[in-house]
């Protein structure tokens, strides 16, 4: 569990059936299954000689997505800043 208090934040849990409480996640997976897609089409095969293989492939993908969240956001210590530290 991520330290939550220090940002005045509280964790909570999903009610059971209610999807609705959990669209930021639900988007979020949507997107990466559209990213895999768009990245196997542009590949031009599903084929894959290993299971490392695959799997190397879907970090990179989710890899070069989070690159652009990471250029601006950094952690300092356990708070996230914005910017350059230091």
């Amino acid at each position: 569990m991520l330290p939550t208090g220090d940002v005045g934040v509280q964790p909570q849990s999903f009610h059971i059936g209610a999807s609705n409480e959990n669209g930021d996640v639900e988007a979020t997976n949507g997107a990466f299954k559209r990213a895999v897609e768009q990245h196997l089409l542009l590949r031009g095969s599903r084929n894959f000689e290993t299971l490392e293989g695959y799997e190397s492939f879907l970090f990179g993908i989710m890899e070069k997505r989070n690159e652009r969240r990471r250029r601006g956001w950094m952690w300092y210590g356990h708070r996230r800043v914005y910017g350059q530290v230091g």
